[in-house]
Order: structure tokens, then C-alpha cells, then sequence
């Protein structure tokens, strides 16, 4: 796949595109499958539309230039809850390339599999200036090892028990939220209100902004039944490397 992806570059001349504009993607969808039989299929929660299903975790590694999007790596995950008439779990052998795929979707998690093929790209010659994902993906942990291979991060945030420095004290981002809310500008090109907070990160001793949001909500392509819809006005965390926001 990385020989296919390398031939892709030198013809889109994709090391002319300059680093900031470049983007790798992380996200991870469910697979659903019908087949009760199929090797390691398994329960997945998945939470678009509120319950878990039989099939897999598909993990999903891209880059987008600005000009395009291409997929550059996946893993896949199973659970351990399967289906009463579903086979026993198959791992091959680790020094196979299936083998090898089928042992890391029972062993590592979806961050880990996430930062894996980040380092494959990275050992492939792919160079990006940022790494995006969502608030699943947003746990200091993850975000810590993004940064140390040289990457910056924009991700949105979930407010959970993690907690930011800000001005000497620590805060969830919920708390931190109210103390800052009277800060909120609407901003001119998107019409939304904003308000941008120095934090040092968890478990680290570097400096990132947290972008608060008030008044957006996301757009539904397509109504899913029994989905309950998004709430109007609602704040949601973005996380941005500090310098960006400096240019």
C-alpha cells in the first residue's frame, strides 16, 4: 500500500506542498458483518447509532494536502463478547503480515494501533505537519505522543476527568469554561463565539490553546432513526498547537 501511496506522490509532486498544509487523519469506523461464522467477528458498540453490532472496528490512517485526501494505512479491532454461534478466536502467526494484523487487533488499543501507523508513515518518508481526530481520540496520553514524534495536534476535546493547568490552578475542561465564558468574542469569519485559553498539558510541561466554541452544531447529512439530534448552542473544546495561532 505505502509503494502505491509513494508512486501517488512523486506524480501529485506532494513534496512541493509545504509542511503546514499537510494533514494526517485519524478515525475509525464500524464494520458491520451478517456472517455469525466469519473468523473473530465480534460485538462492537457502535455509537452512531447508539448499540453494538456484529463486526469489526475498522481504524483508518489518511492524509489530506488541501488538494486531496489518501488513505495511507488500517488496522482492525474485535471484542472479546461474541456471537453464541460465532467460531473460536483465530490469531495467526505474528510473522505473516495477517498473522501480524489479526495478533494487534486482539492485543492493542485503538491509540495504539492510531500511533502505530502514524510511525509507519513517518518510517515510509511521509512527513505532515499535524495530526486531526476527535474527542475520542483526545486523551493526554495520545496527544503527548503525537508531539514527541513532531507532530502538532488540533483535535476537539471531551470534557472528562482530565484536568488543565491554567494560571497556577488545575481545571476540568467544564470548570474551566465557566471561569473564562465571559471571554467570548464572536469572531468575524465564522460568526460563532470564541474564546482562546493558554493551558500547560496534562503530564507535560508544554503550552497548548484550548479554543472554546459556543453556538456551532454539526450538520446532519442524513437523519438516523431514533437518533436523538444535536443540541443548539451548546460549547465545545478545541485543542490548537499555540503557535498556529501566533501566525
Amino acid at each position: 500500500m505505502y509503494q502505491v501511496i509513494n508512486e501517488i506522490c512523486k506524480v501529485i509532486k506532494f513534496e512541493e506542498t509545504p509542511l503546514e498544509e499537510r494533514h494526517f487523519i485519524i478515525d475509525d469506523s464500524v464494520l458491520g458483518k451478517r456472517g455469525k461464522k466469519i473468523e473473530n467477528v465480534s460485538f462492537i458498540y457502535d455509537h452512531t447509532i447508539g448499540r453494538s453490532v456484529l463486526g469489526f472496528c475498522i481504524v483508518t490512517l489518511g492524509l489530506f494536502t488541501g488538494q486531496g485526501f489518501y488513505p495511507l494505512d488500517f488496522a482492525y479491532r474485535f471484542g472479546s463478547k461474541r456471537h453464541p454461534k460465532s467460531s473460536e478466536e483465530r490469531i495467526g502467526d505474528p510473522r505473516s503480515i495477517s498473522g501480524q494484523m489479526s495478533y494487534e487487533a486482539k492485543h492493542h488499543s485503538k491509540l495504539e494501533l492510531a500511533l502505530m501507523m502514524i510511525q509507519r508513515a513517518l518510517d515510509h518518508g511521509i512527513r505532515a505537519g499535524y495530526v486531526l481526530f476527535d474527542s475520542w481520540y483526545s486523551w493526554p496520553v495520545f496527544i503527548n505522543a503525537i508531539r514527541s514524534m513532531g507532530l502538532q495536534v488540533i483535535c476537539r476535546l471531551k470534557d472528562s476527568r482530565v484536568l488543565y493547568e491554567y494560571q497556577g490552578k488545575t481545571y476540568r475542561l467544564s470548570d474551566l469554561y465557566q471561569k473564562v465564558k465571559s471571554r467570548l468574542r464572536k469572531d468575524v469569519q465564522t460568526g460563532l463565539l470564541l474564546a482562546r485559553v493558554l493551558v500547560r498539558l496534562p503530564e507535560s510541561n508544554e503550552e497548548a490553546v484550548i479554543v472554546f466554541c459556543k453556538g456551532y452544531q454539526e450538520p446532519e447529512d442524513e437523519t438516523i432513526k431514533g437518533k436523538k439530534k444535536g443540541e443548539r448552542g451548546r460549547f465545545y473544546f478545541l485543542f490548537i498547537p499555540l503557535f498556529l495561532l501566533q501566525l
